[in-house]
This record gives C-alpha cells, sequence and structure tokens, in this order.
C-alpha cells in the first residue's frame, strides 16, 4: 500500500518562528539552496495567506451578508485580482473596470486580458496570438493595455462594489442559485468575469486554500 507523501517538516520550521527560521536557512550549503529556495517560498506563501484571511475576511463576511456572493468567492478573488494586496491602487481589489455605469473615481491602469484579434483599448501596449480558443472556436490573443477602472477610498468600499456588481448583472445571475463556494465560483467564472482560461481553476485552488485557513 503506497503512502502518503506529507511536508512532515513544514508544521516544524513554522513553529521556529520567523527570527529562528531566517538563522536555520542560512546554514544551508550551495548543495541545500534549491531545497532551501523552496522552503523560503511555502512558508512565504504559508503566511501570506494566513494574513490575507485574517486582513480582509471580515469585509467579505460583510459583503456576503448584503449581497449574497460567498465570503469564500470574494475572498478568492480578492487574492487573485490584486496579488495578494499588492497589487490593488486606490483599494480596487477584483479589477472591475469603470464602464458607462460606473460614476465614480477612475484610474487608467496597466492590465492583461485574452481576448480575439481586433478589440480595442485606451491604450494598447502588445498582442501576441496564444494556442488557446474561445469557446466559439476562436483564437485568444493576450494584450497587455491599459483600461479604465474602478477607484475606492477603503477596502470595504471595494469589497461592498465587487458584490453589488455580481447582484446587479444578470450575467452573473445563476451564480446566485448556488451558496456552495465551488459552484458560485463556477458562475462566475462561466459568464466571463475574468479573460483568463483559468480562472475557474485558479479561484477553485484559492477557495480550498482559504477553507483550510479559516476552518
Amino acid at each position: 500500500m503506497a503512502r502518503k507523501k506529507t511536508n512532515w517538516w513544514l508544521p516544524g520550521l513554522l513553529a521556529i518562528g520567523s527570527v529562528g527560521l531566517i538563522a536555520l536557512l542560512a546554514t544551508g550549503t550551495d548543495k541545500g539552496k534549491a531545497v532551501t529556495q523552496k522552503v523560503k517560498d511555502m512558508v512565504s506563501e504559508h503566511l501570506n495567506k494566513n494574513e490575507f484571511a485574517k486582513r480582509y475576511y471580515p469585509f467579505a463576511k460583510d459583503s456576503e451578508k448584503n449581497t449574497g456572493v460567498p465570503a469564500l468567492v470574494t475572498l478568492a478573488q480578492a487574492a487573485l485580482e490584486s496579488g495578494w494586496g499588492k497589487s490593488a491602487p486606490q483599494f480596487n481589489f477584483f479589477g472591475i473596470k469603470a464602464d458607462r455605469s460606473w460614476s465614480g473615481e477612475r484610474q487608467l491602469l496597466r492590465t492583461t486580458e485574452y481576448l480575439p484579434k481586433g478589440v480595442s483599448f485606451p491604450e494598447i501596449i502588445s498582442t501576441e496570438i496564444t494556442t488557446r480558443k474561445n469557446s466559439k472556436g476562436e483564437p485568444l490573443y493576450k494584450y497587455v493595455i491599459r483600461d479604465w477602472f474602478r477607484a475606492y477610498t477603503s477596502p470595504e468600499g471595494s469589497f461592498r462594489d465587487k458584490g453589488n456588481f455580481l447582484r446587479t448583472n444578470q450575467r452573473y445571475k445563476p451564480a446566485f442559485n448556488h451558496t456552495d463556494p465551488f459552484k458560485f465560483a463556477t458562475e462566475v467564472a462561466k459568464a466571463g468575469y475574468a479573460t483568463d482560461p483559468d480562472y475557474e481553476s485558479k479561484l477553485h485552488r484559492l477557495i480550498s486554500d482559504f477553507q483550510k485557513i479559516l476552518s
């Protein structure tokens, strides 16, 4: 019977604390550099996820209460869209664009889109054809662009607006037939919230991570 492989050393490393961990890693030899870097990356990711959940889950729960969007979906989208909070200019955690329906503040930001050829934006920096296709069989291009995005004065405003954005947009209506965060996220992805072809799988992975952290 095969034994399940586990990272038995990770709980011990986390128990050392940041100072002790740095000292331990500093004793590594050249031969162990690759393993050392992997440990650093795993510990950093673990700490980042826990800190992000602690800081922003209350805003996600508030949005769930007011809009019906599962908090875990909101938290996963915030982490994915903002790069764990590192890329949330003017508190735009969700990459929501400032279309004609938006009357608030806006900002021109650089982003990447995967769309068929022939679309227009305020500024196109580069285009590159990919091997992927959309549901119509059209080849997708990777666009690096600048476009207008919404701006907020606080994280709370961003999280609430994101929930209202899904609630009031008809194409996301099927998502609200589900309270299960995985099924809700699938419907949001299917409705085209993001042009990333792997958006659904990325959301599911983050939802699973946050379930473990918050349980």
